[in-house]
């Protein structure tokens, strides 16, 4: 955990060559990201600590892997509630949905309007620790009737080929 505020965190990609590369350098803790592909343009959303837990918006060129400069989304701190946004998830209708550690539910943000749809309460204090049998901390919630479905990750295909001429070979 980097509780010293230095900037070492990076967002990165791997392409199918292995071919390492640095989009995002210099956070202090990314709190959460998502790639939104099915929007146009691509859509990179991050969530970051120095940011005061704001969300922010990258445009995503998939062919290039180019990641644009970051533009405000949603301000947290105008929102008078407890607790930081972590982890980002999109749902079918285009809408970010963000856990809050320390704020006992899940909030939904609509990335056009850039205000908080609704807010949904949950037995959690944290979202990822396990904390006394009266807080659920930790569990998995399964949400229904939102009319919303969450979009299952994209497949891919490692070449294994490429994946051990590069590692080296006392792995």
């Amino acid at each position: 955990m980097n509780t010293d505020g230095l900037k070492l965190a990076n967002v990165s990609t791997l392409n199918s060559s292995l071919d390492l590369r640095v989009h995002i350098s210099g956070l202090v803790w990314c709190k959460g990201f998502v790639l939104e592909i099915f929007a146009l343009p691509s859509q990179f959303y991050l969530v970051t600590s120095e940011k005061h837990y704001n969300l922010l918006v990258h445009t995503f060129n998939g062919r290039s892997g180019k990641v644009g400069n970051p533009k405000p989304l949603f301000d947290w701190t105008q929102q008078h509630m407890t607790g930081s946004p972590r982890r980002l998830i999109v749902d079918n209708n285009g809408h970010l949905w963000m856990a809050l550690d320390g704020g006992h539910g899940v909030i939904q943000v609509d990335p056009n309007s850039k205000l908080m749809k609704q807010f949904i309460g949950m037995p959690a204090e944290r979202h990822n620790r396990q904390h006394p049998q009266q807080d659920k901390s930790g569990s998995i919630f399964a949400l229904r009737g939102l009319g919303v479905h969450g979009k299952p990750p994209g497949e891919y295909k490692l070449n294994t080929v490429i994946i051990n001429a590069k590692l080296p070979e006392h792995l």
